[in-house]
């Protein structure tokens, strides 16, 4: 968050802000200047070798984050010193323009209003968004009805004329069973075991449930290899259940088809669109069992009737998820949802991210 908030300053201090850029693109006029630049890129290396995260040999996010941090303290020096003379010369800009070009400008910047606008408080009341940077830790839930206090969420997949569409239908799905380590590696990524004691202790004495799951940090990493060796279920304890759209099951089909890797997934598909957490963590209108082998075989069974005890597996309907094609197109880029743990005896959603 620091990287992404500290090229921030810019609209705050554009003037201090180009001119700290231009010094560092320059070569040093000085001595100080010269040894300012050779001690920030010694801090700067010093400050990879404190990567500790599991699996990754050095974290490029902390130099860039310490590269940032220098350039931003020099940002706010130029401002403390040249700040008056910037405002008596008068914004950079409009001022130096005028008729179309001056219109064209103003237009350009109330667009851009609105897109932030839209996407802030608009994308996730509609279900347009849910893993991005308005998404707050607590978190709020964007697949099976909204747990805001005011507002409502993903209101596309729960309209009658929008989720009987290729991009907003599906339902919901919870995961009950996975062998596939791509798909493991990539959801739910409960990082609890990473927490130390002492931390979690603490969360437990505010009445915190003591759960962490990282799953953007899974998602954004892209290649399996880097996420292989991160923390993640593997066997040897219960599978940690967790539903998502049926649409990102889709998704996570395809990328897990794409590795050629044979794996067997378990899922319960919920009744309806909408429930409270017991709905999510209980309710079922049918199990379906998907057997692959890597190679194109798909063997895919429901059970359409789980609470009859005569109901028989049965094969899958050209309907069902598995045998549904991969979703495509650009809404396909903003559409990819965070997994929601079921926690046994906990009633909400745990913190994620």
């Amino acid at each position: 968050f620091g990287v992404f908030c500290y090229p921030r300053l810019f609209f705050v201090m554009p003037e201090a802000w180009t001119v700290a850029l231009a010094e560092v693109v320059s070569a040093p006029r000085t001595s100080s200047g010269l040894a300012f630049r050779v001690a920030s890129v010694a801090l700067a290396a010093w400050s990879a070798s404190l990567t500790s995260d599991p699996g990754i040999v050095i974290n490029w996010g902390i130099p860039a984050q310490t590269i940032l941090c220098l350039i931003g303290a020099r940002v706010v020096l130029l401002d403390m010193r040249h700040a008056a003379a910037w405002a008596e010369a008068g914004p950079i800009g409009l001022g130096a323009v005028g008729g179309l070009a001056s219109r064209l400008l103003r237009a350009n910047g109330a667009f851009w209003v609105l897109a932030v606008l839209f996407y802030v408080f608009g994308a996730q009341t509609l279900g347009l968004m849910d893993i991005s940077a308005t998404s707050p830790f607590s978190h709020i839930r964007e697949h099976g009805g909204s747990n805001h206090l005011l507002m409502p969420t993903s209101l596309l997949q729960q309209w009658e004329w929008s989720r009987g569409t290729d991009g907003f239908g599906g339902g919901v799905v919870r995961i009950t069973s996975c062998s596939s380590d791509y798909l493991n590696a990539l959801y739910p990524c409960n990082v609890t075991d990473e927490l130390r004691p002492g931390i979690r202790d603490m969360l437990h004495s505010f009445g915190h449930i003591g759960h962490e799951y990282h799953p953007t940090v899974m998602r954004m990493f892209g290649s399996h290899r880097i996420r292989r060796h991160l923390p993640h279920w593997d066997g040897g304890r219960p599978f940690p259940v967790y539903t998502v759209p049926g649409l990102e099951l889709r998704r996570m089909l395809a990328e897990a088809r794409a590795a050629n890797e044979s794996f067997v997934l378990e899922y319960d598909t919920l009744p309806g669109v909408v429930g409270d957490e017991k709905w999510r963590h209980t309710a079922v209108q049918s199990k379906v069992r998907l057997e692959e082998d890597g190679a194109g075989g798909i063997n895919c069974r429901v059970l359409r009737r789980p609470l009859d005890e005569a109901e028989e597996w049965a094969p899958c309907g050209e309907d069902e998820l598995p045998l549904q094609p991969a979703p495509t197109g650009l809404l396909m880029k903003f559409l990819v949802w965070f997994p929601y743990p079921v926690v046994e005896g906990v009633y909400e959603i745990p913190c994620i991210d």
